[in-house]
C-alpha cells in the first residue's frame, strides 16, 4: 500500500455522509410527524386553559420547528456533484456545519421539547407532586443522555473535517 492509498483510507466517506444526513431527517421527522399526529389526536379531550394544554401545544410547536431545522441542514444528494469530493473547503465545513448542530441540540432541540413535555406534566387534579418529581427526574435523564450522544456523534464529525485533505 503507497502512501496515497492509506491517506485515501482516512478520508471520510462523503456520499456516505450525505447519506447519513438524510436518513437522520427522514427517521426524525417521521418520528415528529407521528408524535404530532399523536399529540394533536390527545389535543382533544384536553381541557383548553391547563397546564397539560398549554405544555402540549408547546410540544407540538417544538416538534414542527425540530422539523424545519433537520430539513434546513440536509445535504442533497445533487451537492456532490456541485461540490466534487477534492473541494476539501466546502466538505470540511459541511462537516463542521452537522457538527454544530448536533453541539447545539440542547438548546434547539431539547429544551423546547422537553419544557412542553415537563408543563405538560405539571401536577394537576389527576396527578401527584412526586408522580411529576419522578417524571421531572426522567426529563433530565433524557435530556443528558441525550446531549452527550449528540456530543459525542459531533467530536466524530470533527475529527472526520480535520482528516480531509
Amino acid at each position: 500500500m503507497n502512501i496515497d492509498d492509506t491517506s485515501r483510507m482516512n478520508q471520510p466517506d462523503i456520499p456516505r455522509f450525505i447519506s447519513n444526513t438524510r436518513r437522520r431527517a427522514i427517521r426524525e421527522s417521521a418520528v415528529g410527524v407521528l408524535l404530532i399526529g399523536i399529540l394533536a389526536y390527545e389535543m382533544r379531550t384536553i381541557v383548553p386553559g391547563t397546564t397539560q394544554f398549554y405544555g402540549t401545544m408547546i410540544t407540538i410547536l417544538s416538534l414542527a420547528i425540530i422539523i424545519g431545522v433537520l430539513w434546513s441542514y440536509v445535504i442533497d444528494r445533487t451537492t456532490l456533484h456541485l461540490h466534487p469530493k477534492t473541494d476539501v473547503r466546502f466538505w470540511r465545513g459541511a462537516f463542521l456545519s452537522q457538527a454544530k448542530l448536533l453541539r447545539l441540540v440542547p438548546f434547539w432541540y431539547l429544551a423546547p421539547l422537553l419544557a412542553g413535555v415537563v408543563i405538560r406534566l405539571l401536577p394537576s387534579g389527576t396527578t401527584t407532586y412526586w408522580d411529576f418529581v419522578i417524571s421531572f427526574i426522567v426529563c433530565m435523564m433524557v435530556f443528558i443522555c441525550l446531549t452527550w450522544l449528540n456530543r459525542r456523534g459531533a467530536a466524530k464529525l470533527e475529527m472526520q473535517a480535520q482528516s480531509l485533505t
